[in-house]
């Protein structure tokens, strides 16, 4: 993710940590654990502020009426994104290009 005046940070959201934690405990594995807890400790976190709760609700219902959702967790990734002024790195652009003024890289 790129943060303000398009200096690099590298970041990741609250939600990709779930995600992260999630696969290294369901996998059993103690290094898969430690190795999240670094990554932990190596990026900034984009936490989840209310104003990213509100524009994902709103994202999301806009999605829904046009027929194009995504994986609701992928709205929150690009919210919070959005909302920090962070541009997202992804190879899923299909997805994350319906949030509207996330940019992508």
């Amino acid at each position: 993710m790129y943060g303000h005046e398009n200096t690099a940070v590298l970041a990741t959201t609250s939600v990709n940590l779930f995600e992260l934690f999630y696969g290294a405990y369901k996998s059993g594995s103690h290094k898969n654990i430690l190795e999240v807890k670094d990554i932990q400790n190596s990026l900034h976190i984009l936490n989840l502020s209310s104003t990213a709760v509100e524009r994902a609700g709103k994202t999301l219902a806009a999605l829904h009426k046009a027929g194009t959702l995504i994986e609701f967790r992928d709205v929150l990734i690009g919210t919070i994104a959005e909302v920090e002024g962070f541009s997202l790195k992804t190879y899923n652009k299909k997805h994350f290009s319906r949030i509207p003024h996330l940019e992508l890289c």
